[in-house]
């Protein structure tokens, strides 16, 4: 049903999972989750946080709709008002320091701040910059945002200024997204402060190059090989 109606995939499972969530109350509280009332709705919207408090009544007035129960009493499960917003956009001066510093610096320091001040770039469009983007005035550069969207925008002549003359020095805009691999997934789990080396398995991926070289490195017949080939039995050597 969730599918059906356009939802995101991502917001297909954190619905899921509060609906999970209801049924195991329903469950635990012995009334049941398709015909519930006002005062049960209340007291399991009194069991989240408050920062749960409006996803869990989306997913669940879904819920109710997807099960044709259209007078469920959704105003009982009351949510904190939205807060209002703070903008976090800088003050003119302080934009002009920021600029001023980025341009000082070395490549690749400072060209992710160029390429957020004045290109608008989200801090993933930025990590995944590439030089094949930019049109070959380094005039506009097509950028690849959420959802796969893709959308040309032009380059401030500041960046085009200081990034168009590394482009033959450097094979990448930041030299980490192709040189600079540990190989060590502990050791980047470490630097990344992640409590579960499952988080860090998310940002990190393994190239075709790099799985072979893990197989080109088990040596266990290095010693005798031949040998060793020789002494198993004829079936097995057939």
């Amino acid at each position: 049903y969730l599918t059906g109606i356009g939802l995101a995939e991502r917001t297909i499972r954190k619905y899921s999972w509060d609906i999970e969530r209801f049924w195991k109350y329903a469950e635990s509280e012995a009334f049941d989750p398709f015909a519930v009332g006002a005062l049960d709705l209340r007291l399991f919207t009194e069991t989240m946080p408050d920062s749960s408090k409006r996803t869990a009544r989306s997913a669940l007035k879904h819920w109710f709709e997807s099960i044709g129960y259209m007078d469920a009493p959704m105003r009982a499960m009351r949510v904190p008002r939205k807060k209002r917003g703070i903008s976090r956009a800088l003050e003119p001066e302080e934009a002009s320091r920021l600029a001023h510093c980025a341009v000082a610096m070395e490549h690749p320091g400072g060209m992710a701040v160029l390429l957020g001040l004045y290109l608008g770039l989200r801090r993933e469009e930025i990590s995944q910059t590439q030089w094949p983007r930019f049109d070959p005035e380094f005039e506009w550069y097509t950028v690849l945002g959420k959802g796969g969207v893709e959308a040309t925008v032009p380059v401030h002549p500041v960046v085009r200024e200081v990034l168009r003359p590394r482009m033959t020095a450097f094979p990448a805009v930041f030299p980490g997204l192709s040189a600079t691999n540990t190989g060590d997934l502990r050791m980047a789990q470490e630097f990344a402060r992640h409590a579960d080396i499952e988080t860090t398995q998310i940002y990190t991926r393994v190239t075709k190059d790099r799985l072979r070289s893990a197989v080109d490195a088990l040596t266990y017949l290095d010693d005798q090989p031949t040998a060793l080939l020789g002494d198993l039995p004829e079936s097995v050597n057939g």
